[in-house]
């Protein structure tokens, strides 16, 4: 079989796949566009381009307390995400026996077989006034009176963290099983210690899946909803908010101009990204 057919056949095998990301994936976000220039007067969508949606977006204080929100409960729940995500990953490859990982790995993602709202709905009982958390606290004699928990940015990066680690924890558990363990020991005879040995000799191994699994974090954290709504309450208005209440008055030409803004907001960052990435392997 000569060179040009194999490559034929692979793109022959290959139209399923593309077929089924341009209909699932880049027509859908085509119509978002479109939609976005739409406008919304009188309880009608006007079918006629205009920058008429973006321009009250940028110039509505609404917009920029969501985005803010939103972006700095995302970086935050991201660096803990990665911080324990990492710190569960390595553990696990360096320091328990190869046979039992798996049953490790099992267990962390375990918590994933359940709904994701019947988790954020007992992440609510724990956090409440006279939940399980406050219920300790009181016993131990940490604090005086039940503290405000639930309903609050707190609750809302908990709820997040609990969410996003068991899956960003399997990502980097699959980078560090290419690391050589050799390698890792070979460091620590020599005299360094495990934190200095995971920082020089580890980490710069698995620096790509690092990246895909704080994208990935700051992305879901920074879309999801229904997280701030049942342990936020709605005190801290994000971005997702702001979405959802365009959509109840059914203004969805502005509600996609939401969209397109965040969607080439995470483009950004998918880009900056790649090129660090690129740069950190030349």
């Amino acid at each position: 079989m000569t060179f040009t057919k194999e490559k034929k056949i692979k793109y022959f095998f290959g139209i399923p796949f593309f077929a089924w990301h341009i209909v699932v994936f880049i027509m859908p976000l085509i119509f978002l566009f479109i939609h976005s220039f739409f406008t919304y007067r009188n309880y009608r969508i006007i079918e006629q381009l205009s920058f008429a949606n973006y321009k009250e977006i940028f110039s509505s204080q609404i917009f920029y307390t969501s985005l803010l929100n939103s972006v700095r409960i995302s970086v935050i729940s991201t660096v803990i995400v990665i911080s324990l995500s990492l710190a569960v990953s390595y553990f696990i490859y360096a320091r328990v026996n190869p046979k039992h990982q798996k049953v490790f790995v099992f267990v962390i993602l375990l918590p994933l077989l359940t709904n994701y709202l019947l988790r954020s709905y007992s992440w609510s009982i724990i956090l409440s006034e006279k939940g399980i958390l406050n219920w300790l606290m009181l016993k131990t004699h940490l604090i005086s009176e039940p503290l405000p928990l639930l309903f609050s940015e707190f609750a809302i990066i908990v709820g997040l963290v609990s969410f996003l680690t068991p899956i960003v924890v399997l990502l980097f558990y699959l980078g560090m099983t290419m690391v050589n363990k050799e390698t890792i020991q070979a460091s620590l005879n020599l005299g360094m210690n495990e934190l200095k040995t995971f920082f020089k000799v580890v980490l710069p191994q698995i620096k790509v899946f690092v990246f895909m699994g704080a994208f990935f974090a700051f992305v879901m954290s920074f879309g999801d909803y229904v997280v701030p709504a049942i342990l936020g309450g709605g005190t801290t208005y994000t971005y997702s908010y702001n979405i959802v209440d365009v959509l109840n008055i059914n203004n969805s030409p502005k509600a996609s101009a939401l969209g397109v803004i965040i969607l080439l907001l995470f483009l950004l960052i998918a880009f900056i990204f790649l090129k660090f990435i690129k740069e950190k392997r030349k």
